[in-house]
């Protein structure tokens, strides 16, 4: 009976020692100051594809008309694109909008406009510049921008993020290490979808350089995409002094 007694007397102090244990662990979570530091990670990849937007516009006294001459001139630059034989080239056409113009002092009649965009798919830039002359010379209205692409930008944005963590990371270990404290855990992680592609088009391919993008870590070569994510993480610190009450000192009490 007395055994008995001592062992349920054991495993109360026991039940009693492990509710202790976890509000002693709750008041310290809650009561533990924080650091928060934004992780970014930059990767640089070379482009697969180079793609020229043309911008085409047309008006005409009918929708009808204004259409078919929207399609017959998207129809004469993909034809002479094609005669340059210039290698693979792909066409990606956008859809056609109609706008009617009403009549005013310097527009005797209603008018319709409508606007349309050819995408050129070039596997490199060299023959950029002809393709931009040709477009202008057989009815595009502007060229709307020359981008860079490639199909390895979710593997490029992945990797970045992995940086961005280690990068966040490591600015919380240099804070705590310069103020004498030490990470407790990691309390949260926000990723915002922060995804930046830096991308050189008209300007850089004009003057063949290097585009520093300004809060981009890396520069970008013309014939290069730039991938940067950013990431934000809450860490709980504690001063490296600070100590809390073991099992061991526990049991010697209890037992």
């Amino acid at each position: 009976m007395v055994k008995r007694s001592r062992l349920w007397l054991k495993v109360m102090l026991i039940c009693a020692f492990v509710g202790m244990l976890s509000g002693i662990a709750a008041a310290q979570t809650i009561g533990l100051p924080t650091i928060e530091t934004v992780g970014v990670g930059s990767v640089v990849i070379p482009a697969d594809r180079v793609i020229v937007s043309i911008r085409i516009e047309v008006e005409d006294t009918t929708a009808t008309a204004a259409q078919e001459k929207t399609r017959a001139a998207i129809d004469e630059i993909r034809e002479e694109i094609k005669a340059l034989d210039i290698g693979e080239v792909e066409f990606v056409l956008h859809g056609i909008n109609v706008y009617q113009q009403r009549a005013s002092v310097t527009r005797p009649t209603d008018t319709f406009r409508t606007t349309s965009g050819l995408d050129v798919v070039l596997r490199d830039d060299t023959h950029v510049g002809r393709i931009i002359d040709l477009a202008l010379k057989h009815g595009a209205a502007s060229i709307q921008n020359v981008r860079y692409h490639s199909e390895s930008l979710a593997d490029a944005a992945q990797k970045a993020l992995e940086l961005a963590v280690k990068n966040a990371m490591a600015k919380a270990e240099t804070i705590t290490k310069t103020t004498g404290s030490r990470i407790v855990m990691i309390r949260q992680v926000r990723d915002a979808n922060i995804v930046q592609v830096i991308n050189p088009t008209d300007p850089a391919l004009a003057q063949a350089g290097t585009l520093q993008h300004p809060q981009f870590g890396l520069p970008v070569q013309r014939g290069e995409i730039g991938v940067q994510v950013e990431i934000t993480m809450l860490f709980e610190v504690t001063t490296a002094g600070q100590q809390s009450s073991t099992w061991d000192e526990w049991e010697a009490i209890a037992f």
